[in-house]
């Protein structure tokens, strides 16, 4: 993919799109043939895309250059939050019916590891530079840390707030079936900032986590329902 290129999934097409953001055209569709196909992660070293399909329960691998799909890895119930590590040698996947993150092995195209993280495992993202990995759990309203070493999870962070009560349940995406959990779902290590910043879609929040010690450090006001995160060294004046 050029720089000027994004791979976008498209859930009712069963396709990854790759998109001209310069000129917004479709450049090609590649079908994933899967249910849900809602995010995605790409590989620059080995030219692929991975798709993680939440109603298949796998994760779909897209060969960028021939554009063409190569394999569907099933995962576990609930495919969908998707990172792949700074070395580009595995892909993490949620799968969050199942409570289990998975470990692909990239150059096998082979599930290595499970991991188990409950409840409701939504998200996830590498700390480049700390050899961890946030686990975001909707259900429960934590985020679990693993060693991406070791494989362990090596603490949990409770978000400390609870659904947004001013707002009708039945109104929000989740409803309620998540009882009073803020329910963290986007997560976002920024460059060189030391923070993490965890969505918390019910609660109408982002947490903001100290990756040194931690803690929670500040919570910024959101819209209604936040959820995905980007980060942008451009500043807003």
């Amino acid at each position: 993919m050029r720089d000027r290129e994004v791979a976008v999934t498209a859930e009712g097409s069963k396709a990854l799109l790759i998109v001209d953001v310069n000129t917004g055209k479709v450049l090609s569709a590649v079908p994933t043939d899967q249910n849900v196909s809602h995010m995605v992660v790409v590989s620059p070293k080995h030219h692929r895309a991975f798709v993680a399909n939440i109603g298949s329960g796998s994760v779909t691998v897209i060969d960028l250059i021939g554009k063409k799909k190569i394999a569907d890895i099933q995962t576990g119930a609930g495919a969908e939050g998707i990172d792949i590590s700074p070395g580009e040698k595995e892909v993490w996947v949620t799968n969050r019916s199942a409570n289990r993150v998975s470990v692909i092995d990239v150059p096998s195209l082979t599930v290595a590891t499970t991991l188990e993280s409950k409840d409701f495992p939504i998200r996830v993202k590498f700390a480049p530079g700390r050899k961890l990995v946030l686990v975001s759990n909707a259900r429960s309203g934590d985020v679990a840390v693993f060693d991406a070493a070791t494989k362990k999870e090596i603490r949990r962070i409770p978000m400390q707030v609870k659904a947004n009560e001013a707002s009708s349940a039945a109104s929000r995406i989740f409803g309620s079936q998540f009882g009073q959990s803020p329910v963290p779902v986007g997560i976002l290590v920024a460059p060189g900032v030391g923070h993490a910043f965890v969505a918390n879609t019910n609660a109408d929040i982002v947490t903001m986590i100290d990756l040194k010690t931690w803690q929670i450090v500040d919570r910024l006001t959101a819209g209604k329902e936040p959820d995905g995160l980007g980060y942008s060294r451009l500043s807003i004046k």
